[in-house]
């Protein structure tokens, strides 16, 4: 059980928002921080209520065991990806690895659940093609001048950083995104796709 610990180590009112706070100060950026949060808050709200939690009685996060930890990643398969839940996952473990280090905790309930899961972080997620029509339409639907022009910016950049890029069959330039990035503003080439590699090489 993670129980908190007294005598001058320790041991915050909020452990949430102690450890999102230490965050801060290791210089973890403000949207990892609210990454964080969103999901520590969830947990802590799955093990305040009696009527979704395991032990079927209110329960702060640092009173939490193993159990609730194990029901709570199990509420989340169904409705997000096995990447998302392994990650959701990390997240509290390492909240309950890290205040157990600095004493606020006495152990990590999430150590035996991380070990035991089947779901991992997916490190290279498949990439979806996005045809130049729809992301033509996309930029239209953008309505905002400041962020229609970072959408467009963000364009340009893949479009530049497409000379360096190579084919893996050839090691010749690649050519697609430059082609569909132009592509979004002249209207040419409606079969083009965003972001796959074709060879700029003849053909074998």
């Amino acid at each position: 059980m993670a129980s908190s610990r007294t005598a001058g180590e320790a041991d915050p009112d909020d452990p949430i928002g102690y450890f999102l706070e230490d965050l801060r100060f290791h210089g973890k950026s403000e949207r990892t921080r609210d990454y964080y949060e969103r999901v520590l808050r969830e947990f802590e709200e799955f093990v305040g209520d009696p009527e979704r939690n395991p032990g079927g009685e209110s329960l702060a996060p640092g009173e939490a065991t193993q159990r609730e930890c194990m029901a709570w990643v199990h509420s989340l398969r169904g409705d997000l990806a096995e990447s998302t839940v392994a990650t959701y996952a990390s997240y509290l473990h390492r909240f309950y690895d890290y205040m157990t280090q600095v004493g606020a905790f006495d152990s990590n309930p999430m150590a035996l659940v991380v070990e035991e899961m089947n779901e991992s972080i997916d490190k290279d997620p498949t990439r979806r093609e996005i045809s130049v029509p729809q992301m033509r339409g996309f930029v239209a639907d953008v309505s905002h001048p400041l962020e229609k022009a970072i959408v467009v910016t963000l364009l340009k950049c893949a479009w530049a950083n497409s000379a360096t890029s190579t084919c893996a069959t050839c090691d010749s330039p690649a050519r697609s995104v430059r082609k569909s990035a132009r592509s979004i503003s002249s209207g040419l080439g409606p079969n083009s796709t965003v972001g796959e590699t074709r060879c700029s090489s003849p053909a074998t």
